[in-house]
């Protein structure tokens, strides 16, 4: 399966269509919600979550303390990515800094 970003999500080319991506907060706060005795259809309606039955598959992980397991590997990496550049630019502006000092 190939998968590609969008804006709101990835699109999943052997099924042709897009997969919405859930951040982390997100589906901690629907299985604490329905953990905590919410109607998990209340519950997606709520979070703007389209199919509810994912709600059960985070509401397992959540209940068996596999938080991790609602982490999206993808989204971790495109936040790391964007981390590792905004550090770059940020070495760039310090070296220009010091080397503007070493002038003076």
């Amino acid at each position: 399966m190939y998968l590609t970003t969008e804006e709101d999500g990835y699109y999943d080319w052997e099924r042709k269509k897009k997969r919405t991506v859930y951040s982390y907060e997100t589906k901690l706060e629907a299985a604490q919600r329905v953990h905590d005795g919410e109607n998990v259809k209340e519950v997606a309606q709520d979070l703007d979550i389209k199919d509810f039955k994912r709600i059960y598959m985070w509401l397992n992980h959540y209940q068996k303390g596999q938080l991790d397991r609602l982490k999206d590997a993808r989204q971790e990496s495109l936040d790391k990515d964007a981390r590792i550049k905004e550090l770059e630019m940020e070495n760039e502006i310090l070296k220009k800094y010091l080397n503007n000092l070493n002038r003076e």
